[in-house]
């Protein structure tokens, strides 16, 4: 865990190239790092060390591997469009992996506007409503500057968001108007996350 567990993550750096961090395991420190940034990710990385542990490889190892990790298409890649920072983790989504995501967002440093655009979550069943609700609370308490989301469902987590208390939202029906309204409200050195499941596109 971080900070805590037989297997620990401290003095953890994140940037828009990935994340750093010391691996404690009883004495022994290992400095450890990945190409992709979130405390989720960290998290993630911690049960990959752990496992290989479990079969005999050393903590070098293990944070060799993690260096080396390939990254999948649309996972949380930082892309610099005209001086604004995109997080792309568009690949898929679910209320969990979205939350992480806006987490994400607001830990990465940035000396302008922090906007999410979401899209709608897909095959959610009978949680879908209160998944979507959730997201937009969460990004409300987070303090998100500016929401954007995208499909039916998505206007749960924009209705949500405003109850919570974050006034600047948008709900609107197509990628093309999420291109409009992000040429009219962003400036360099503003970070947007954009998520949602592949349905949404």
């Amino acid at each position: 865990g971080v900070d805590q567990g037989e297997l620990q993550a401290r003095e953890i750096v994140q940037t828009a190239e990935g994340a750093e961090f010391t691996v404690l395991e009883g004495a022994h420190r290992c400095r450890a790092a990945l190409p992709v940034p979130g405390m989720h990710m960290v998290q993630n990385a911690l049960l990959a060390i752990a496992t290989g542990r479990v079969f005999g490889l050393s903590l070098e190892e293990c944070a060799a591997g993690l260096a080396a990790a390939p990254l999948t298409k649309a996972r949380l890649q930082i892309k610099n469009i005209g001086g604004v920072q995109f997080i792309d983790d568009s690949y898929n989504a679910n209320p969990d992996s979205t939350k992480a995501a806006l987490h994400t967002l607001v830990e990465l440093e940035t000396e302008g506007q922090r906007i999410a655009v979401l899209g709608q979550m897909a095959e959610l069943g009978a949680e879908s409503v209160k998944g979507h609700r959730e997201v937009g609370q969460v990004a409300a308490a987070l303090g998100v500057d500016r929401l954007i989301t995208l499909g039916p469902g998505s206007a749960e987590i924009a209705a949500a968001a405003r109850a919570a208390g974050l006034t600047n939202s948008a709900v609107v029906a197509s990628a093309e108007e999420v291109a409009e309204l992000l040429c009219n409200l962003t400036h360099a050195g503003d970070l947007v996350l954009v998520k949602g499941s592949r349905s949404a596109r």
